[in-house]
């Protein structure tokens, strides 16, 4: 395993998820945070990849300890896991075209695996979730995810933007942000 410092590069990610840990405080329409976001930013940006991974869901950690813990967790935080993992597709080539493909593909895991997850947790769950154990039942809980996909889209670029935007434009004042 690489070494790493406090470089910064570093200290701007650190900053990033400060933030992104702000906005699970603040009122926000469901799925509407910088949780994707930056764990799109942090794969694509922290070169440890270890670290790219730890990073977003320690944010995680920490917030859902304030906020509360639920069933379908871990399947939140093995989405946000994964997204880390596309990020890592645009470590050597970030351009508007990655971005949009990337945060379009994160947004659909995130939808596809928690709205699954949901439908799932009705197997083992002693409460009823309401979701028939059959396929019909999963699509009825894929259907039932839809309005929440909007806003998760909508703050994967929104929050992608600002993060990776903020990046390219702090890169042109320190130059030592470009450096690994």
């Amino acid at each position: 395993m690489k070494n790493f410092s406090l470089t910064p590069r570093l200290l701007f990610v650190l900053g990033a998820l400060f933030i992104a840990a702000l906005t699970r405080f603040i009122p926000h329409p469901p799925n509407f945070t910088a949780i994707g976001g930056i764990a799109l930013f942090a794969g694509a940006c922290i070169p440890n990849k270890w670290l790219s991974l730890l990073l977003p869901i320690t944010v995680m950690l920490i917030t859902d300890a304030v906020i509360g813990f639920h069933d379908t967790l871990g399947a939140v935080y093995l989405s946000f896991s994964l997204i880390t993992m596309i990020g890592w597709l645009m470590r050597d080539r970030q351009n508007i075209l990655g971005f949009v493909g990337t945060s379009i593909t994160a947004s659909i895991l995130f939808f596809v695996i928690t709205n699954s997850a949901v439908w799932l947790a009705g197997f083992w769950s002693s409460v009823p979730i309401g979701y028939p154990k059959s396929i019909d039942g999963l699509i009825l809980a894929l259907n039932a995810g839809i309005p929440f996909f909007t806003n998760t889209l909508i703050s994967q670029f929104a929050y992608g933007i600002l993060f990776f935007g903020a990046f390219h434009f702090a890169k042109t004042w320190k130059p030592s942000l470009s450096k690994i």
